[in-house]
Formats: structure tokens, C-alpha cells, sequence
């Protein structure tokens, strides 16, 4: 369900978190029960702090331990620990400096030996103990494979959705996601794996309060955490007697570090029972987050959390990578808009003209709806702006500061006055070329209405509890928000455009003085020829497509007159300029037949209507008014707005056609499916039974049937109906992939066991047809990503064309073959007849068969391949076969990558069919 809400600006965040976000959650003072943690001085190993659990971990009672040198409770553990120390300082390992973690084996009293890992902060040495993990995953092919594959991504998205697939399959998790922080460090769920039937987060926003700013600053400096178990009680951590040193242990860089029960209560609301973070860092600055959530508890050891970080620092890279080719691509934009803009004062041309109406002029800079100059006073607006006296009230009411600019896409919150100016203007930038005169370039654009989804209304107050206490949000239903007044964001190549725009606009002019010499001067030089230069006017027009109407308001007068057209407008509506010149532009509209309510449209509005145009009968045409150019001086003032009409008649009929196909195609295609349906049900049915019933003749189960003839003949019925049970599997199988119905059900498959298990079940075949099947199975045989009913189908088919058209005597081979990409494919080679040139670009096509002497005598549905192709097309696989006549055919279907995964222990070996 979706709850539908309008608001005029984005959610805030909620006053009454502002506790929360000053919770000091480096220094909870505790840790989570799933390890122990000691807090030592470095000189002498003597123990300061101590988690009340150690007894359960190390055998040593908290009160033995504290206030003496590790060696005397641990004198094994010591020294592993001093042989760490001293490795890590010497460079061998990863832990030399302040806050990086060292990880060995730490042995307690009584010979075991558990993870350890220490770090150095705040002067202080702190080790983390836990149980060892018993399954460790070394996934370096995995990773190697994930980082070859992320070269080739072209988004962020792919690299989330990469991601988020890597780490559930090496993990584990129930739900895994990437969650991008956005600018006002709300964030959105950008990929996700989730089991179905549980509530997707894909797409929705939540507010910052959900991570508020010290629990990002945390995953920016420990970029991995755990949560084991969010029901578990936390540990305390106890000093030693009468110790001098009283500040609070900083726990900001261990992972067993306790956890704020507000977002304990959090996790809780959302049904997780435990979860493992990844930080993504994206030039030194936190950019989202690996999220993977458990329903129940679960605990990470140091390899899977060290595999998982890795897999981040891959996915950081690539990001990183993409941002710097994106900044290098925007520089090399802006560098060209900024070069270009120097033509403005070239010889006696019009720089006003230039920077405002030019197509690499100021709003090319800007990417922007309408660009305007404030020369001393005077206004020039170009395109979708504000009337001059709302722009010259702009730019004298907030003052520039030299060398920055004011850029905001909610104008509203800028000037409060804003929402009274015309066009819908929601977003601006503002910069100051020069101080006196007073030059000032600003730039507009238009209002975009959103819609954002977020997780659960952000705007709804934070319950607060009997005492005092904060209650987390406990609804994470899907929240519609519409969020008008804004126009879209900025970009930041834009931006610093605007910002060095003062000093190329000076170089240009030979100097400031020169360059305020020149717009006030062109200035009024531009106001005056679009008063009285028709064809200046014409000439901004000629850039507009469509048929073009351009009406005029003067100075003082709230009226628009028609002042000149383009020729298409003088084709369509066979009117010439001096016809309408001087009229109010709603009696002009009038007699083209515009109704009333798109007459009064605002700029920047757009609609749809029939009009009867002559010569031309009805036509749909598309009405968009457009604010063209406003400029007022001392002298005067002037507004001009186009009124463009496009005749869109032909792509409605093209659009109305292709609904009317695309209807037709959906009838078919429901009709076809219904069908198929039906005729599994309908055909299925009695097919079973008449198999049946002749297995039971066959086998003579109710007495001898006398003439062997009988027996031949009720064969004969047996087969026929197994065959067209064959058919219908494969069309029905052939059908849902076409429709997009059949889904695949990934797990981890063991590709050897598969292959051996298949090869059995053909070898009864392969004997009677007197055909020797070998399975051959590379080393070591990966496993496979796929859909373990959809991969058996591909290698039963294979084997079952393989050994019906390979004569007797000739040979089957099925192999595994890994690829030099690192995929792996299921091979099947034969002996037999082969397929000629002409033949194999077509054996692929449901039903195709090929003719010849032995096919004749081989029944078969021609369906097989052309399943196996569309199955592994599903799996982002393809089939390639090569063969010719009388040389034997070899099938190959290859899977990609990214879908393999290493076997653990394999060997080699040639493995025979069953006997």
C-alpha cells in the first residue's frame, strides 16, 4: 500500500531526534556479548579495562585479569600478542599505525585458540577476542572476477546492483542493499536483494535522522559493522581499582562496540535480527553503505567482515573512478562553455545579444530554462525568468558576495516574495561581475514537481515516552510525497562555471572597466532594437521549432499585442504579420479558435488541443507559451512572449496505432497463454492416463494379450504419448521464457554432480543406440550461480539430441570447460551425422528440424535447442555450436563470471557413465 501526501519542500528532519544525534555512541562504555574486549597499557601489557564476559572467552575471572600484565592471566596470549605487536611495528602487518587493526591468534588458558585483533587509540591498546569462524569463504576469485567485471560498468546503479548480488551470495544475508547518501544526507536504496514476498526497500528515501551525524562520521572512519544479534544484552566494561586515568574507553574502531538502543529498538521496528555494514567512500567522504539484514541473529567473523569490506573497497573504487571520468567530462564541458562565451565581445557585436540570446550563450553555461544581466539598473532577461522588476528586486535586496555564488533550487526560500513572481521560476544562480558599476549575471529554472517514496511518513513526530525517552519510527510503509516550489538541482560543474564566469567575462572585455563600459552601452543598444528592429526579433524566433506567434507588452501597459510571426505560423494559419500587428494577442488567439483557458496559460505552460486550420482541415496541435525576452531600462521597458504551436496530428495517429497494436498484441498473447494453460490441463491429463494404461497392457499386468501384434501396438500408443507429453513440456517451457513468466530460482549448484547425474540418466539411451556417453570433468569443476531444474534441462537436452543423431559406434563426450574469462560452460561434443553451413544458422528456431535420411527415423519435438538457447539466455549466457556434415556437432552454453564460484577441494577426474 502506498500513502499519498503532498508537501512544498522535502521532509525535515525531526526536531525531537536532536537528542539522539548528540548521543555519545563512541563511548557506550559496553560492548555486544557475541566476543570479549581488553583494554591494556602498551608499555607493560597491564590490563585497565575489561569487558564482564572475559571469563567466558578466556577462563579468566574480570577480577583477576584487571590491573595485572596480560602474562600473568594469560601468558600464551601474551606472547602471541607481543609477537604481534612487534610484526605490526616492523611492517608485517596491517595494523603499524594509529586505529588500524592487526588480527592473530590469541591463545588462552587451556590451549584453544581464538580471533584476536588490536588496534592503538587514543594511547591506548585494545583487543577484541571472539570464537573463530567455522566456515571461512576465500572468494578471491570471486573478487578478482567482481573487480574485472566493474571496469565494464557504466553507472552507479550497475555497481550497486553488482554489489549487492556478490554479497548475498557470499554471505548469506536475507536482505542485502546499497543505500546512497543523497546531498542533505537523506539516503535511498539504490539495489537490493531481498527474499520474496518480504517488503522491498528498492527506490525509497529515508531521513537523515535515520543515521544521524555521528553514526556517519563512525561508518566514514570504521568503514565495517556488526550487529550479531539486536535482542542480545549488552556487555559493561569495567575499570580497574583505583585507576588514575578516568576518561571513557573510545570505542569508535571496534567492531564489537555496543550499540545505541534507540537504533537497537530501530532494527527491531524492522524486523531485523541482525546485520553487517560496509562503508563506500568516495574521495575521502562517506557515499553510502553496504546494508546487509538478517531476520535473526547471526555472527560475522573477522574473514567474512575483511571479505565483505573488500568487496566495498572494489565498489569504492569504481565509484570513485566513475566520479573522477564524470568530473574530468564536466571540466572539459564547462571549459568549452566558458571559451566560447569570449566571442560576446568580438568586434561592433551586441554582447547582450550574445551572452543572453546565443546558443553557447550564459544558459548553455547554466544549463538553465532563462538566463538575465543586471547592468547598473537596467535588466535584460532571455527565456523562462521573472519580470525585470522581481529580477532587479532580487538583485538588489541580497547582496552578492565577490567571488561566490547564490544558488538555491527552492526560490521560495530565498525571497519569501518569490511565490508571487510569474513562470514558475523555483530555482536560481547568482554571481556578481563587478561591484561598480554593478554587473550581476543570474540564471533560472523552472519548477519540477517530484514524487519521493520514502520509507515511512518523515514527517510524522517521533513518539516520546513516559520519562523522557525517544521512541523509534516502527512504520517503514511505503510514503508518497509530492514536493512542488523546487526546481531540479544544480549541478556542481554548473556551479563552478558560474564562479569563474566574473573573471573570463573581464579577460574578455580587455578589463573591468571596459567590460561595464560595454553592457551598459549594449545594453540599451539591445533594448532599442527589439523595440523598433522587426527583424532582429525575427531572428529569435528562427531558433524556435513550430509555428511561432510573438506578442509584445510596453513599458506600463499589462496588455500583450501581436508583433511579428515566423513563416511557418504565416503557412498554417495563412495570416501575414501586418494582419495582426498591434492587436490585444487574446483576440488574435480567438480567431485561430484557442479556447479561453489555454488563452490565459502562464509561461512555460504546455497543452494539447484540435484546432481547424485552413487549408489543413482539423489538426492536433501542441499550444506552449514561452517567455522570450524581457528588458527594461531607464528609457523604457519591454516584454516579449512566443506563443509556439506545433502540429503533432501525425505522431498521435502514429501513437494511437501502436496502443491499438500493442492492445492487440496483449489480447494474443493472454489469448496464447489461456490457451496454453488449457491445453496443459486439457491434454496433460488424458496423456497420463492413456501412459499409463499402456504400461499396464505392456507389462500384461491383468492377464496375456494374445496376438503379439497387441503388444507392439500398445508400445507404439506408449511412445506416441510420451512424445507429446515432450512436446507440450518444452512449448509451455518455450512460452513462459517468451512472456517473461518464468522465473529463476538461483541457488549455488554443483556443476560436477550435475553433469555425472545427467550423464547417468542418458547412458539406457546411449546403450540401446549402441553410442559410448563419457562425462569428462575439468579441474577443478566450479560451481555455478543458476536455476538448478533450468540447468538440468539444458544438459538432458543437449545429451538427448547428442546421442539420438550420433550413429552406432560413434561417441558422446559431456564436459565442463572453464573459460578464459573466468566463466565456465557445459559442453557436449559428438561423432555424429553434423549439421550442414545453411542448417545451423537455423536449427535454433522452435520446430526446425533438419532433413535426412537418419533424422527421418529419429523422432523428436525440434524444440530441444531452441530451449536450451532461451534458458540460457536467462542466465545472461549463450549458446554457440559448431558442427558440420559428417564431422560430428559440439554445443557449448557458457555462463558468465560472475556466476561461477570456486569448489572447494576439487580434483581431477574422468568419470564414467553409470553401467
Amino acid at each position: 500500500m502506498t500513502n499519498d501526501h503532498t508537501r512544498q519542500a522535502p521532509a525535515p528532519d525531526a526536531p525531537s531526534l536532536d537528542d539522539c544525534a548528540r548521543e555519545p555512541i563512541h563511548i557506550p562504555g559496553s560492548i555486544q556479548p557475541h566476543g570479549t574486549l581488553m583494554v591494556l597499557s602498551e608499555t607493560d601489557l597491564t590490563v585497565t579495562h575489561a569487558a564482564a564476559n572475559l571469563a567466558r572467552y578466556v577462563g579468566v575471572p574480570v577480577a583477576e585479569a584487571l590491573g595485572a600484565p596480560l602474562e600473568v592471566s594469560c601468558p600464551a596470549g601474551a606472547a602471541n600478542l607481543r609477537a604481534a605487536l612487534a610484526a605490526s611495528d616492523d611492517g608485517g602487518g596491517a595494523g603499524g599505525g594509529e586505529d588500524r587493526v592487526t588480527r592473530f591468534g590469541f591463545e588462552v588458558p587451556g590451549g584453544s585458540v581464538l580471533d584476536a585483533g588490536f588496534h592503538r587509540h587514543d594511547g591506548r591498546l585494545l583487543l577484541e577476542i571472539e570464537a573463530p569462524e567455522a566456515d571461512v569463504v576465500d572468494g578471491a576469485a570471486e573478487l578478482a572476477a567482481f573487480a574485472q567485471r566493474l571496469e565494464g560498468a557504466e553507472t552507479r546503479y550497475d555497481i550497486a546492483r553488482w554489489t549487492v548480488e556478490l554479497v548475498a551470495r557470499l554471505t548469506g544475508f536475507d536482505r542485502v542493499m546499497v543505500y546512497r547518501f543523497l546531498p542533505d544526507w537523506s539516503g535511498e536504496v539504490i539495489a537490493e536483494i531481498r527474499p520474496d514476498g518480504r517488503q522491498s526497500y528498492l527506490g525509497l528515501h529515508f531521513p537523515a535522522t535515520d543515521i544521524p551525524a555521528q553514526a556517519r562520521e563512525l561508518y566514514r572512519v570504521n568503514q565495517s559493522r556488526d550487529i550479531a544479534n539486536v535482542h542480545g544484552e549488552a556487555v559493561p566494561l569495567l575499570a580497574m581499582a583505583g585507576g588514575r586515568d578516568g576518561r571513557p574507553v573510545d570505542l569508535a574502531h571496534s567492531h564489537l562496540r555496543a550499540v545505541s538502543p534507540i537504533h537497537l529498538e530501530y532494527l527491531r521496528n524492522m524486523g531485523v535480527g541482525a546485520t553487517l555494514l560496509a562503508s563506500l567512500i568516495v574521495r575521502d567522504r562517506l557515499w553510502g553503505l553496504i546494508s546487509c539484514h538478517h531476520p535473526g541473529p547471526r555472527r560475522t567473523g573477522s574473514a567474512q567482515r575483511g571479505l565483505v569490506s573488500r568487496i566495498a573497497a572494489i565498489a569504492s573504487g569504481a565509484l570513485d573512478r566513475g566520479v573522477a571520468r564524470d568530473e574530468a567530462q564536466a571540466r572539459q564541458r564547462r571549459e568549452v562553455r566558458l571559451a566560447a562565451l569570449a566571442s560576446a565581445f568580438d568586434g561592433e557585436a551586441d554582447s547582450i545579444a550574445a551572452l543572453l540570446c546565443a546558443s553557447r550563450g550564459l544558459r548553455d553555461l547554466a544549463l538553465a530554462d532563462g538566463v538575465a544581466l543586471y547592468v547598473d539598473g537596467a535588466v535584460a532577461a532571455f527565456g523562462h525568468a521573472p519580470d525585470t522588476h522581481e529580477i532587479r528586486h532580487l538583485v538588489e535586496r541580497h547582496d552578492a558576495v565577490a567571488g561566490e555564488v547564490a544558488v538555491t533550487d527552492h526560490l521560495g526560500e530565498l525571497e519569501p516574495q518569490a511565490t508571487g513572481f510569474d513562470d514558475t521560476v523555483a530555482g536560481l544562480l547568482m554571481v556578481e561581475l563587478m561591484a561598480r558599476p554593478r554587473l550581476v549575471a543570474l540564471a533560472f529554472r523552472r519548477e519540477v514537481v517530484q514524487e519521493i517514496f520514502w520509507g515511512g511518513d518523515p514527517h510524522k513526530p517521533v513518539p516520546v515516552e513516559a520519562g523522557g525517552r525517544i521512541s523509534p519510527r516502527k512504520s517503514f510503509e511505503r510514503w508518497r510525497q509530492t514536493v512542488s516550489g523546487r526546481s531540479a538541482p544544480w549541478p556542481v560543474e554548473v556551479i563552478d562555471g558560474w564562479r569563474e564566469l566574473p573573471a573570463r567575462l573581464v579577460a574578455a572585455a580587455g578589463g573591468e572597466s571596459a567590460l561595464g563600459t560595454r553592457l551598459h552601452h549594449d545594453i540599451h543598444r539591445f533594448h532599442a532594437w527589439t523595440r523598433f528592429d522587426e527583424p532582429a526579433v525575427q531572428g529569435l524566433i528562427d531558433v524556435l521549432p513550430g509555428a511561432v506567434l510573438v506578442a509584445r507588452r510596453a513599458a506600463g501597459d499589462s496588455i500583450y499585442r501581436a508583433l511579428t510571426m515566423n513563416r511557418e505560423f504565416q503557412r498554417i494559419f495563412d495570416i501575414m504579420p501586418d494582419e495582426v500587428a498591434g492587436q490585444r494577442i487574446d483576440e488574435v488567439l480567438s480567431l485561430l479558435g484557442v479556447p479561453p483557458a489555454i488563452r490565459a496559460m502562464v509561461p512555460g505552460g504546455t497543452v494539447e488541443t484540435a484546432l481547424t486550420a485552413p487549408g489543413a482541415g482539423e489538426r492536433t496541435v501542441s499550444i506552449s507559451r514561452r517567455s522570450l525576452l524581457k528588458i527594461d531600462t531607464d528609457e523604457d521597458g519591454t516584454a516579449l512572449t512566443a506563443w509556439v504551436f506545433q502540429d503533432i496530428t501525425s505522431h498521435r495517429r502514429t501513437e494511437e496505432a501502436l496502443r491499438t497494436a500493442r492492445d492487440q498484441a496483449l489480447v494474443a498473447s493472454r489469448s496464447k497463454s489461456t490457451f496454453l494453460a488449457n491445453m496443459s490441463h486439457e491434454l496433460r491429463t488424458p496423456l497420463n492416463a492413456i501412459i499409463g494404461f499402456s504400461e499396464l497392457l505392456a507389462d500384461e499386468m491383468f492377464g496375456p494379450l494374445g496376438d503379439s501384434k497387441y503388444k507392439e501396438y500398445v508400445n507404439d500408443i506408449r511412445h506416441a504419448g510420451e512424445h507429446l507429453l515432450a512436446l507440450i513440456s518444452d512449448l509451455l517451457d518455450i512460452s513462459k521464457i517468451e512472456a517473461g513468466r518464468r522465473t529463476v530460482n538461483e541457488d549455488v549448484i554443483d556443476l560436477a554432480a550435475l553433469v555425472t547425474r545427467c550423464v547417468s540418466m542418458m547412458s539406457d539411451l546411449a546403450r540401446r543406440g549402441d553410442v559410448a556417453l563419457d562425462c569428462v570433468i575439468a579441474t577443478p569443476a566450479p560451481n555455478l550461480t543458476a536455476d538448478h531444474r533450468a540447468v538440468l534441462q539444458i544438459v538432458v537436452n543437449l545429451l538427448s539430441n547428442a546421442v539420438k543423431f550420433t550413429p552406432a559406434g560413434g561417441t558422446v563426450t559431456c564436459g565442463i570447460v572453464t573459460l578464459a574469462d573466468g566463466g565456465v560452460a557445459i559442453e557436449v561434443r559428438d561423432t555424429g551425422i553434423g549439421i550442414s553451413e545453411e542448417d545451423l544458422d537455423r536449427v535454433l528456431e522452435p520446430f526446425y528440424q533438419v532433413d535426412n535420411s537418419l533424422t527421418r527415423h529419429r523422432t523428436g519435438t525440434g524444440l530441444g535447442l531452441s530451449l536450451v538457447n532461451a534458458i540460457a539466455s536467462l542466465h545472461d549466457g549463450r549458446l554457440v555450436m559448431k558442427s558440420g556434415v559428417g564431422n560430428g556437432t559440439t554445443v557449448r552454453v557458457e555462463f558468465p563470471a560472475w556466476r561461477t564460484v570456486a569448489a572447494s577441494g576439487a580434483t581431477a577426474e574422468e568419470i564414467a557413465p553409470a553401467a
